[in-house]
């Protein structure tokens, strides 16, 4: 009995030390709800493990590239189902930014679905940063269906993308979830950095990789990784099983990683059974796992809307044999419409290594928006091209500028106050004070063209101004009525400037690509001001590219700057619906989200939390009891040395009387 008794004081003080010995060894945080789940986010250097199933609706809010998760994360076999879109910011996932020399997150499941535009997104990491960065990822299972738009940076079963020479200890896990995206791979989306390190054993895809990319540099997918951007970045794959589906029909794809520019690649013990089709074409078992032995840098095709001709000249890092080819436009073999030519970079044999092939496809009757050209070269290498020609692309962008347009009052334009003679960075040709366009063309809702002569490094500056001040909503820009056959003369690169009086200007939005050529379509840019302005300047600082034309053999050159319509829209006069109230927690603020009939535009107030309401110390509210604080400090010491202690005394008493 007394022997009984002894033990049971023994058991009871070793629970006493518990929290001594946790103390000690680092404070782990047990989370076993969603809302705690969410707190990581408070201490993201933190240790913690998962002691329940926990379904999340929100994924973790820290998006700012200074915010990285750099702790520790248990799984303890516990599973975490996702059920959430995210379209506000970069970097989606479980944890949405991780940097730190010692970060681990194991042994968890997670399922679900995701839906993310963001440019790095994965079920578990969005992006992974840091030249220092060492992040282990064990015995993790995931099982989440998502596609993600809007990201060349990569979209992963695991993590969507590894930058600045971070090193990934990837072991025993598993994707199941089918895939779709842009540069999209099983485990991994996208590496970057020279000196990115990627470590993958034992590992397995058994979910369908998807890509959606229609250009050919640096995208692709794969069933481990979608692409590797720099040469001189490490992959090892050992003892790992692509079981999924790898699709890409216009770019590379491959059953382990897609386009792959590692200067050091090893695989060991790896085998494939998906189905890997690159450029529209299925590819052999044998060429299925090979190497990557396509595009090297600029592949992508350009395409002549005239002609029907898709022509390029890829670069070769390892050279294709020119002896024999096989030639195959979206998938279908097409040899008699493809010519081959040989181009050598450089005259120096030794320098040889790094060649161009020029390369024609003729495409009419097979173009249906994008085209792919996949060549197979006698030694069995491969190569794959998509055109640059978005048409798909800004058909979507022009169908949805009209229908946010729609919305939106248009301003009047003050066509008589416009003189082409106020533009500047334009070339007078004879003394006229026209381009090729009429000047009216740019305000006549039709169309037409205008065009100014840009001298190279020089903007184009179009003044004009509404017929009232106005609050700017959106401004619309549509390119000339030809620009499909002349693609080079679009805005690429501008600005808009806005002033009151006419006197001083400011900057009220800049883009930063090429405007979409579908004759005079328009594309709607969204415009943040509160301020009614009158005057306004448009400043095409680039255009697509800067055509080397001259007036005369010697004189300066000049580019076409090309634009067929702008238009100034109204802010919408806000007719606000009833609130939507997500009541404030203990712990977290609430809000009241009001949503416009009209233009859909949100209207977001938060409501304070008011913390907790406590009655002798529990909160009525929430039941949190402040009455059992856990032992910190000095308290604990002192606990963990008295109980060690008096087990010593017990012990010998237990001893001498037994």
């Amino acid at each position: 009995m007394k022997k009984t008794l002894a033990f049971v004081l023994v058991a009871a003080m070793l629970l006493c030390m518990a929290p001594a010995f946790s103390l000690f060894a680092g404070e782990v945080v047990e989370i076993d709800t969603a809302e705690e789940f969410l707190a990581i986010e408070d201490n993201l250097g933190g240790s913690y493990k998962l002691t329940a199933d926990i379904t999340l609706t929100e994924g973790l809010s820290y998006k700012e590239e200074s915010k990285r998760f750099s702790g520790t994360f248990d799984g303890n076999g516990k599973t975490i189902t996702l059920d959430f879109v995210d379209t506000d910011k970069a970097r989606s996932g479980l944890f949405c930014s991780v940097e730190g020399t010692n970060v681990t997150i194991k042994n968890l499941t997670v399922v679900g679905k995701l839906e993310s535009n963001g440019n790095s997104t994965g079920v578990v990491i969005g992006t992974i940063n840091g030249d220092s960065s060492v992040v282990t990822i064990e015995n993790v299972t995931t099982n989440v269906s998502f596609k993600a738009d809007n990201s060349n940076n990569g979209q992963g079963g695991i993590i969507g993308a590894v930058e600045n020479n971070a090193t990934v200890n990837m072991t025993n896990c598993v994707n199941k979830g089918d895939i779709i995206g842009e540069v999209v791979g099983g485990l991994i989306g996208g590496v970057h950095g020279g000196e990115t390190k990627i470590n993958i054993t034992n590992c397995s895809n058994e979910g369908d990789i998807t890509s959606t990319n229609y250009y050919a540099d640096y995208r692709g997918a794969g069933g481990f990784i979608g692409k590797v951007q720099n040469g001189g970045a490490t992959v090892t794959i050992k003892n790992s099983t692509n079981k999924g589906d790898v699709t890409a029909k216009f770019v590379v794809a491959n059953a382990y990683v897609g386009h792959n520019n590692s200067g050091n690649y090893t695989v060991e013990g790896c085998s494939n059974t998906g189905t890997i089709t690159s450029g529209g074409l299925v590819l052999s078992a044998e060429t299925a796992v090979a190497r990557d032995q396509g595009i090297w840098g600029d592949a992508a095709f350009g395409f002549n809307f005239d002609s029907g001709e898709l022509k390029g000249s890829p670069r070769f890092h390892a050279n294709p044999s020119l002896n024999g080819w096989k030639a195959y436009i979206n998938g279908v073999e097409a040899t008699d419409k493809v010519t081959v030519k040989y181009v050598m970079k450089a005259d120096n044999p030794a320098e040889q290594e790094d060649r161009k092939v020029e390369i024609v496809a003729s495409c009419n009757g097979l173009y249906d928006g994008y085209a792919s050209v996949t060549i197979i070269w006698e030694d069995g290498k491969y190569s794959t091209f998509g055109t640059n020609a978005p048409t798909k692309v800004d058909t979507d962008l022009v169908n949805n500028s009209a229908a946010t347009l729609e919305k939106f009052d248009e301003a009047a334009i003050d066509k008589d106050a416009f003189k082409a003679e106020d533009c500047t960075g334009r070339f007078l040709k004879d003394g006229q004070t026209e381009a090729h366009g009429s000047e009216g063309n740019l305000f006549d809702n039709a169309n037409g063209k205008y065009e100014g002569w840009k001298t190279f490094g020089v903007s184009t500056v179009i003044p004009f101004k509404t017929s009232e001040a106005v609050k700017v909503g959106y401004y619309a820009l549509g390119t000339g009525g030809d620009d499909m056959t002349f693609s080079n003369r679009q805005p690429a690169e501008w600005k808009l400037w806005a002033s009151v009086d006419g006197e001083t200007y400011e900057v009220i939005d800049e883009q930063s690509f090429d405007l979409p050529n579908l004759n005079n379509k328009l594309v709607a840019f969204k415009v943040n001001t509160d301020t009614a302005y009158q005057y306004f300047k448009l400043e095409i600082v680039k255009i697509a590219e800067e055509v080397g034309y001259e007036l005369a053999a010697g004189e300066t050159k000049y580019g076409y700057a090309q634009l067929g319509e702008i238009k100034i829209y109204k802010a919408c006069e806000h007719t606000w619906g009833e609130p939507v109230v997500k009541d404030a927690t203990c712990t977290k603020d609430g809000s009241s989200t009001k949503t416009c009939s009209n233009c859909g535009q949100e209207e977001v107030t938060v409501i304070k939390s008011e913390g907790h309401k406590l009655v002798d110390g529990v909160c009525s509210v929430c039941g949190h009891d402040t009455n059992k604080p856990a032992p910190t400090g000095d308290s604990v010491v002192a606990l963990a040395v008295l109980s060690v202690v008096s087990l010593l005394g017990m012990a010998v008493i237990s001893k001498k009387r037994g």
